[in-house]
């Protein structure tokens, strides 16, 4: 037996044969989605809640 083929390591299939199911990319989307919204939900409240004390009125 050949000393290299004892000392590897047996890693696995590689094969691309499942293809990621659609269901679990538009939860992907929808989880994003949301906090994206979310975050910009937060940034407006904070900046309406805040006003900005340099701001010069006209």
């Amino acid at each position: 037996m050949n000393a290299s083929l004892r000392l590897a390591i047996e890693l696995g299939d590689f094969s691309l044969s499942s293809v990621t199911p659609l269901t679990d990319i538009i939860w992907f989307l929808a989880g994003l989605l949301l906090l994206v919204g979310l975050t910009a939900a937060t940034l407006w409240w904070h900046r309406r809640a805040r006003p900005d004390p340099f701001e010069i009125h006209s």
